[in-house]
């Protein structure tokens, strides 16, 4: 058995990175490399957090407008159009989330545009609908809700889809960088997360499980690993994710080795191995992507570590070999491919 516990898919072809990692995609890149089981979440590049004035909403990439053509545009600049505009002074905008009279408000932090404001989560219908898409492959296809960090709507989103979705759903997602905002928020009392239904009949939850959150974390401030580890503090009910290794910050790694409810994912170990002068603690004990995974194990108990690729960022073919070439007991392996998730998660496979 092998559980991607963390994968993007998108809703639509207008996200502005990776436009093009949708449904199929996701299920042949399963099916090619053996993945079993999957809780994917949204790509956050989403069109609600792109700002009309960000010079590359605008500009023709390969002589085609993004927006208007899509899916004639290559798959290099499809993958990050935000790279390929053709100003010969790009001005790039970067939207955040705001809470303000009791509403979310999607703001432009360059130039001040109003992107979006609204009493519930805008990104209710791109869940609604990432539901509805995997439907059809329940058994094995379990998403995660990304849900925009504002405290004034997200016990209402918790609420709303444990009422009306419980059954579909694994946890849920935050993404500090993309939001602009830290999970380190007041926002561990207004969670309802105790709601739990029985999953579909290949799997049953358990009874004492509560939902669990996968938070993306970086080097940046808004989005350290210190942040989630303490918004886990906060939900000790609840079990937490931390992505991307917490960046192998040693302080975090040893916090989380001694905290029952914390897990972290590696992935994408290729990804973070290239880009590792900005991506984790100590770059220079870091000689490939393997050793992300072996410094992890230095610190944390190998009950600890889920597998996940991250896709579209990361390859699955490429993240499975990582962890394949470890030199580890097959046990030790077995555990980071799907046991930790299946604990993680709170899924328990029926004989």
């Amino acid at each position: 058995m092998i559980i991607n516990s963390h994968v993007h898919i998108n809703p639509n072809e207008n996200c502005f990175f990776y436009n093009s990692y949708g449904m199929k995609r996701f299920l042949e890149e399963m099916h090619s490399t053996g993945i079993t089981m999957a809780f994917p979440t949204l790509n956050p590049k989403l069109e609600i957090f792109r700002c009309p004035n960000d010079c590359s909403f605008n500009c023709n990439i390969g002589n085609t407008n993004f927006f208007k053509n899509p899916s004639s545009i290559s798959e290099n600049n499809a993958n990050n159009n935000l790279q390929n505009c053709n100003c010969s002074s790009p001005n790039r905008h970067r939207v955040c989330v705001e809470e303000r009279n009791g509403k979310v408000v999607l703001r432009c932090k360059t130039c001040g545009m109003v992107i979006l404001e609204s009493s519930i989560d805008p990104l209710r219908k791109y869940n609604i609908g990432l539901i509805e898409m995997t439907r059809p492959y329940r058994a094995f296809v379990k998403p995660l809700l990304y849900l925009i960090l504002c405290p004034a709507t997200l016990q209402n989103e918790i609420e709303f889809f444990e009422k009306n979705y419980a059954g579909e759903f694994t946890g849920f997602k935050f993404h500090p960088w993309n939001d602009q905002v830290s999970c380190n928020l007041d926002i561990a009392s207004c969670a309802n997360m105790s709601a739990i239904t029985t999953m579909p009949s290949t799997v049953k939850t358990s009874q004492s499980f509560t939902r669990t959150f996968l938070i993306h974390t970086g080097m940046r401030d808004v989005e350290s690993p210190e942040n989630a580890i303490e918004f886990a503090k906060k939900t000790p009910e609840a079990n937490v994710v931390i992505a991307h290794a917490a960046g192998l910050k040693e302080n975090c790694l040893k916090e989380i080795a001694l905290m029952e409810n914390v897990f972290i994912d590696c992935c994408p170990a290729r990804f973070m191995f290239k880009s590792k002068d900005s991506s984790l603690e100590n770059p220079n004990d870091i000689m490939k992507p393997e050793d992300i995974y072996y410094k992890a194990l230095d610190f944390l108990p190998t009950s600890k570590i889920l597998f996940g690729t991250d896709s579209p960022w990361g390859n699955s073919e490429e993240e499975l070999a990582i962890v394949r070439n470890l030199k580890v007991p097959e046990k030790v392996r077995n555990q980071i491919l799907f046991e930790n998730a299946l604990r993680a998660y709170g899924i328990i496979r029926l004989e």
